[in-house]
């Protein structure tokens, strides 16, 4: 299947929509295109009670049933989309907005909840620094390993019983040997960016530790959601 004449924006918007929905929503994953507004599926796959009670929004619905219906198999068929000949288009900045607040509210806000989480284990970082170093009188090169991997396991911890709850088929070792993996990347992209930024095209440190950190964040969030708690 494909599309014809489309922009090149407009085909970037497509892409990254199916992106964010292959990785915040893993059924949606079963399918290629899960913003398709052309489908079908049997009366059987859809609860009437689940459905009357939580009002699904009119726009890219396939989502909320591929997140909500009850089915096993799903059969794509290729088609071409054709240029609209009727009618405007439907897309807009409103649109992008209520697909983005679909998403977040779909995958029960995870995206959020790990943000929070990495706020909070930055706190615990340095928090045990503070009394590795201060208190305990550690030196520098070991404290700070330690307060690493402090806040490490405090992530993963808050991660497994609040974000990712109830999600993942690997053991509890598995998967914290996965997330260390996942954050080691995360801070050595971090670190990279940051010093790329800086030293290269000498933009200010704080921005780009700032833009550093938060690349870091989203490679951290995809690989979490599909590696660590796929």
């Amino acid at each position: 299947g494909g599309v014809k004449e489309w922009s090149f924006i407009r085909r970037i918007i497509s892409k990254g929509a199916i992106i964010l929905a292959h990785v915040l929503l893993p059924k949606a994953r079963e399918i290629k295109d899960p913003v398709s507004g052309f489908f079908a599926f049997r009366k059987s796959c859809i609860d009437p009670k689940i459905f009357s009670e939580t009002h699904p929004p009119g726009f890219k619905i396939l989502l909320y049933i591929m997140h909500k219906g009850n089915f096993n198999n799903v059969k794509e068929i290729p088609y071409i989309f054709e240029p609209r000949v009727r009618g405007k288009s439907k897309l807009s900045s409103k649109e992008i907005i209520d697909y983005l607040k679909l998403l977040l509210k779909l995958s029960e806000f995870r995206a959020i909840k790990f943000a929070i989480v990495g706020a909070l284990g930055t706190a615990v970082n340095l928090g045990a620094l503070a009394i590795l170093m201060y208190l305990l009188g550690l030196p520098n090169y070991i404290a700070h390993p330690i307060a690493i991997e402090i806040s490490i396991i405090h992530n993963f911890t808050l991660n497994e019983l609040w974000t990712f709850r109830r999600r993942g088929i690997s053991t509890i070792i598995a998967k914290m040997m996965k997330f260390h993996g996942s954050s080691a990347i995360a801070v050595i992209t971090q670190f990279v960016i940051a010093q790329v930024l800086s030293r290269v095209l000498f933009i200010n440190y704080l921005i780009a530790a700032f833009i550093g950190i938060v690349i870091g964040y989203v490679i951290n969030y995809v690989v979490s959601e599909l590696v660590v708690w796929r």
